[in-house]
């Protein structure tokens, strides 16, 4: 997936370096509960689980194996999808995983003589079929999500260089992820909300640039910095977003509140917050007359 060249650029002098730092990265963010993606997390420890750095290591193949595979039965993968009402996109993807699991447990066992982490009878998912590995992509919510986001990129290849992808995919709401680079000042595919599979990037030098680069929009819900300095705290502070993650992505948490900024909307909800956006104080007086003093 890398070249020589990336690798070098990022300071790898081989293949086998890149996958033990990604393998060291990986584990370090699912140790320390960085992701509130569970499906995200299965998938990544099971990435985690192609690694092996030796004979020696304690924490195996196998042993990265059973973490994914408890989790992703403590999430219902193993059970069937047929009467749920989940979309068929998050069952064909929970197929996936699961039979992805199996797959590699029977493989990984076998090959260091350990026992199997699944038992015979311990699903009643379907079997994967070929539809389940169909679509890339999940499809826009209704057609008329689906012509305002083909409509807002079509004027976006007038405003900004598309580098890559934004291509219809039959005629069933589908289209390919795609990536605008330096748009027009006050361009819309920079300033408004799209809804859709769109990222948009501009180049900046100081940090009163991109702040007004990222307060160019009447909408405020949420924002993120990625950085190693400190000083993005007060970046987050000059950012007119209500919301707004830090190395991190802009997450809902019942325990704070919820709410944006400008035009994208009012009232909080979540945290203590929501008392105040969801009820109204009244003051009721009441004449009881006076108590006679004897």
């Amino acid at each position: 997936m890398c070249s020589s060249a990336d690798l070098a650029l990022a300071g790898l002098s081989h293949r086998h370096q890149a996958r033990e730092t990604f393998y060291r990265q990986t584990r370090a963010l699912y140790e320390s509960d960085s992701d509130p993606d569970k499906i995200i997390n299965v998938v990544a420890v099971f990435l985690i689980s192609f690694w092996c750095g030796g004979p020696n290591d304690q924490k195996d193949s196998w042993h990265w194996l059973g973490i994914a595979i408890g989790a992703a039965r403590s999430l219902g993968l193993h059970r069937s999808t047929s009467k749920s009402h989940m979309s068929s996109q998050t069952a064909q993807l929970y197929r996936r995983i699961w039979w992805s699991l199996r797959i590699r447990d029977a493989l990984v066992s076998g090959s260091i003589g350990r026992p199997q982490h699944f038992s015979v009878n311990d699903c009643v998912v379907e079997m994967l079929e070929p539809g389940d590995h169909a679509y890339k992509y999940g499809p826009l919510v209704d057609t008329a999500a689906f012509k305002k986001v083909s409509a807002m990129i079509a004027r976006g290849k007038k405003d900004a260089q598309l580098l890559f992808g934004g291509n219809q995919i039959g005629d069933r709401g589908y289209r390919t992820d795609c990536f605008f680079y330096e748009p027009n000042p006050g361009a819309e595919i920079h300033r408004e909300e799209v809804f859709g599979p769109v990222s948009v990037v501009r180049v900046f030098d100081t940090e009163d640039e991109v702040v007004a680069m990222a307060n160019d929009t009447e909408y405020g819900l949420m924002a993120g910095v990625s950085t190693t300095d400190l000083n993005a705290m007060r970046m987050s502070g000059r950012i007119e977003a209500r919301v707004c993650g830090v190395n991190c992505d802009s997450v809902m948490n019942v325990q704070v509140p919820f709410g944006g900024k400008k035009s994208s909307g009012i009232g909080r909800a979540f945290g203590s917050n929501v008392l105040d956006a969801d009820t109204e104080p009244k003051t009721v007086l009441i004449y009881v007359g006076r108590s006679k003093v004897t």
